[in-house]
């Protein structure tokens, strides 16, 4: 049970991270546009929310050996708690190991 927990809370973890990120990338300051904003600033907020990884976050993904679980490629990622290894089929095998 302290092990599913622990990786719930890396993911929310992860998942804080990403819209925190690409608000900045996409020059949004606030979490959401004011009520008097127009519908293209909702949809471009709404768009900077995709969920496929974009390319250079992947790059900097470092390959370090194969999944013990599922076969897939372990990396090596930052968390709330500092750089450890994961899977890159994340989330259908949640395979984690400290650094």
């Amino acid at each position: 049970m302290e092990e599913l927990a622990r990786e719930y809370e890396e993911w929310i973890m992860q998942l804080r991270e990403q819209v925190q990120e690409r608000l900045r990338a996409a020059g949004i300051t606030t979490l959401r546009p004011s009520m008097d904003a127009t519908d293209a600033d909702w949809r471009a907020w709404l768009a900077s929310f995709d969920a496929s990884p974009r390319p250079d976050e992947r790059a900097r993904e470092v390959e370090v050996g194969a999944c013990p679980r599922c076969g897939g490629e372990l990396v090596r990622r930052k968390g709330r708690f500092g750089e450890f290894i994961g899977c890159s089929e994340y989330p259908r095998c949640k395979y984690t190991q400290s650094v």
